[in-house]
């Protein structure tokens, strides 16, 4: 049987949700993650920030056998952590699309929370300590509330 869900089906003690993410009506918490990975950058001197990322998260060693989905998201909103010069800030993430079968077939939402690192080098060091087009990545740990419809 391909499971449902994945990781832990008990909401968190001590998250904090910004106030500015509204998860719409019709959706329940189903389950969280810890993710432990990284936030890839590239130094683009053209760009008035400086450091572009990817916006990717990839969810791959929680994932059971035989569980086949996969999801296609972008951000709607984010927010600054509390220390943003060492912290990334909060996302609340829309899932586009699904595809296969398994714990995130009816995931609509989630929110990267409680986030420790990821954040890139100051601006000036791009074009000056880094060169344009310069690849780099950033460790981030996070907490990954996910909801689906009920």
């Amino acid at each position: 049987k391909v499971p449902t869900s994945i990781g832990n089906t008990e909401y968190p003690q001590n998250i904090k949700i910004p106030a500015n993410f509204t998860i719409p009506a019709g959706n329940d918490f189903k389950f969280h993650l810890s993710l432990a990975g990284f936030v890839w950058y590239m130094c683009d001197t053209s760009s008035d920030d400086k450091w572009i990322t990817d916006g990717q998260y990839h969810v791959l060693s929680a994932i059971p056998e035989h569980d086949t989905s996969s999801m296609i998201t972008t951000v709607i909103n984010d927010a600054p952590s509390p220390d943003p010069t060492k912290n990334y800030p909060s996302e609340l993430i829309s899932v586009i699309s699904t595809a296969g079968v398994g714990a995130f077939s009816n995931i609509t939402y989630y929110i990267l929370t409680a986030t420790d690192g990821g954040v890139p080098s100051p601006k000036s060091d791009c074009g000056t300590k880094y060169p344009n087009g310069y690849l780099f990545s950033e460790p981030i740990c996070a907490t990954i509330l996910y909801y689906g419809r009920n």
